[in-house]
């Protein structure tokens, strides 16, 4: 489930780039990158995929270097938070569309005609079907 959650959210990244301007270019695929071929990794070993963040000179400008670092460090934790929020959100759902079922199968039960009823002086009576 976690993996079906990150593989939605990183392609929103990748789209997100045509809505915001200042956004560095991002890509996302399951195979590696063709950068990490000088590191030895050249297939896909089990992980989910490979996101790739371009780095521009206007994103660098001015000492943002640190703040880009920052966010780049962090962007595994913020995708892990954002996919534990994503599935809270999903069983609250869940729950509150149980309840409403529920609501509706009590609504829908019959009533036993068999059962003595009282009158408002006291007396019984049966109700004959």
């Amino acid at each position: 489930m976690d993996q079906v959650i990150a593989n939605v959210m990183l392609k929103e990244f990748v789209q997100a780039r045509k809505n915001i301007g200042r956004a560095p270019p991002c890509t996302w695929e399951a195979n590696p990158p063709a950068e990490l071929k000088d590191f030895g990794i050249s297939q896909n070993k089990g992980c989910l995929g490979y996101m790739s963040f371009a780095i521009l000179k206007t994103h660098l400008e001015k000492g943002k270097q640190e703040a880009v670092a920052a966010v780049l460090q962090t962007f595994r934790t913020y995708l892990q938070y954002h996919i534990k929020c994503s599935k809270s959100y999903f069983h609250s759902r869940m729950r509150k569309r149980v309840v409403e079922l529920v609501k509706v199968l009590n609504r829908a039960k019959v009533p036993d005609l068999k059962k003595e009823k009282k009158t408002a002086a006291g007396k019984t009576f049966k109700r004959s079907v």
